[in-house]
């Protein structure tokens, strides 16, 4: 089943698509509660969900928080293997309830010792990949400074 978009929330609500949108608060002004109520149970019928990606492009900002983990050769070599993914889970766990409470998203991947060597297109491509999603900012958890001197 294909998801709703806001202009068929309108339609349902009998509204127009600008009163939707504020009413969904995704654009500023003032819409009167009652009409509101009626945009967010049409809302609700639909199963409409915002489009993040499409709500990033209109306000100029990011969904999207990158995590890297420092792992491989020359990475957390002072921290048992198993005491660092014990930690990497439970920090995990806390940033993306954290950053999903505030309806962001986290993309994860690992910080080889070759993640910043942007020239390789095989050895760069977590950095691409950042830039692709256009993460609003990157989290580097772990010891990756020494990988990095090369």
């Amino acid at each position: 089943m294909p998801l709703a978009t806001l202009k068929q929330v309108a339609q349902e609500a009998k509204v127009s698509y600008l009163t939707a949108l504020r009413a969904m608060g995704s654009s500023p002004g003032h819409v009167r509660s009652a009409t509101a109520d009626r945009v967010r149970a049409a809302a609700d019928r639909l199963a409409y969900r915002p489009n993040a990606a499409a709500r990033a492009l209109t306000s100029q900002t990011s969904p999207y928080v990158g995590l890297l983990y420092a792992i491989g050769p020359g990475c957390n070599q002072r921290i048992p293997v198993a005491e660092m993914m014990r930690a990497y889970a439970e920090f995990h766990f806390e940033l993306t309830a954290g950053l999903e409470a505030r309806e962001y998203h986290v993309l994860t991947g690992g910080a080889t010792p070759h993640v910043a060597d942007v020239a390789d297109e095989r050895e760069g491509a977590i950095p691409k990949l950042l830039q692709q999603r256009h993460v609003g900012g990157v989290v580097v958890v772990g010891d990756i400074w020494p990988a990095l001197q090369r």
